[in-house]
């Protein structure tokens, strides 16, 4: 403030204190918008003014940019990635890719170099302390699927979650992860963390939160990998050796695929991981495709598939969109797909015990079927006689969705 000029506000020095807080301690000009109570995404290019995507779907510009140039942005993020993340990680012309979890849980992804204008996706998790009566009452599953993916918990069965971006297989996952007996040791494997399973006020007190790492600029000679770098691969090897009873992965891209598969098989029932995909069936053939290329050229087409079939019980396939059945725009479990066995023509068959019916009038998943493998749910003292509950099929009412 000049001498002379009028002094401030009490409103004008409140945000003043605010911005010099969010400088200090917070993400700078960023702590406002990840403020925002309605925001789900947020694109920022350079030093124009952020795209924001609201819960209920709609975009919209924010009030002002979040840097004054494309550099004081580089600047900003540098900063962030150095002082804000579970370890230190680099953002420069070597290493222009950018992906870090936030303080407040949020995941950003940033760009620069290989673009035009470096570029920055932040994506909002809105439910975290979630559980799978949460994603009930907010209209994600319904009566049937809530109890039927808890029994799939309980009796132990690999899940493979499924769907497009954004479209909630994280709080999925982190919902069915809160369904694990308390007395069991298991692990999350993550790139960046985002379950956040060891941050909630009632952690699970045998859970080994684990992070990969990507490592320096440099290259150690001897592996041909980055000097530091921890893969989520070499994770699930590790998780062997811990008496884990079961093993959570976040996201499955590349290699860590056959590992992970090969976990399944081999002592660890009951794991689950998302993938990005249209459908159950275009799961497995991404899953078997990952699980290729880390495999090398002596494993064939064929044994992949049979360790995809072996290792995959359940696929559970999530849509978001806009129908009239929803109320609007929603995120909800459409199908769930048991894996039978490796058909005639060497492709994996499934038995899909909810899915949407058919002629479109609503696109969420109905009952259709009992599972086809029941041997689990016995030997587990689980009985499947709830699917055959005259409420099966209820889902909350159109305007209840809170996500």
């Amino acid at each position: 403030m000049t001498v002379g000029s009028a002094p401030l506000s009490r409103a004008d020095e409140a945000q003043v204190v605010r911005a010099i807080e969010s400088t200090i301690w917070g993400l700078g000009r960023l702590q406002a918008l990840l403020d925002l109570p309605d925001v789900e995404d947020i694109h920022i290019t350079g030093s124009d003014t952020p795209l924001l995507r609201l819960r209920d779907g709609a975009v919209r510009r924010a009030a002002e940019p979040v840097a004054d140039s494309d550099d004081e942005l580089i600047a900003q993020l540098q900063y962030i990635a150095a002082h804000h993340g579970a370890s230190e990680r680099a953002f420069s012309s070597a290493q222009p890719m950018l992906n870090m979890q936030l303080p407040d849980g949020s995941r950003l992804a940033a760009l620069r170099d290989v673009v035009p204008r470096p570029t920055v996706t932040i994506r909002r998790h809105r439910l975290v302390d979630v559980t799978l009566d949460n994603l009930l009452q907010v209209g994600t599953i319904s009566v049937g699927i809530a109890l039927f993916l808890r029994a799939l918990v309980q009796a132990r069965r690999n899940m493979l979650i499924t769907g497009p971006p954004s479209v909630g297989k994280t709080t999925l996952l982190r919902a069915l992860a809160r369904e694990i007996s308390p007395g069991e040791r298991f692990a999350t494997l993550e790139t960046e963390y985002e379950l956040d399973l060891h941050r909630l006020p009632r952690a699970p007190a045998l859970l080994y939160a684990m992070q990969a790492r990507p490592g320096s600029t440099e290259t150690d000679s001897s592996t041909g990998t980055r000097a530091g770098e921890v893969s989520l691969s070499q994770l699930l090897h590790q998780t062997l050796r811990m008496s884990v009873t079961r093993v959570v992965v976040g996201e499955v891209r590349g290699a860590e695929a056959l590992p992970m598969l090969k976990a399944m098989t081999a002592g660890m029932p009951g794991s689950m991981c998302t993938l990005h995909a249209s459908s159950a069936g275009d799961a497995l053939e991404r899953l078997i495709v990952a699980a290729l290329e880390g495999a090398g050229p002596n494993c064939s087409d064929s044994y992949i598939t049979r360790l995809a079939a072996t290792g995959i019980d359940y696929v559970v396939h999530m849509r978001h969109m806009t129908h009239p059945a929803l109320g609007g725009a929603g995120r909800f479990v459409a199908e769930i797909a048991e894996v039978t066995d490796v058909n005639e023509v060497g492709a994996i068959a499934l038995n899909r015990i909810f899915a949407a019916p058919s002629g479109g009038a609503d696109p969420r998943g109905r009952f259709q079927m009992l599972p086809q493998r029941r041997d689990a749910f016995d030997e587990s003292g689980i009985p499947l006689t709830f699917l055959h509950r005259p409420d099966v099929d209820q889902w909350p009412e159109p305007g209840r969705r809170a996500w």
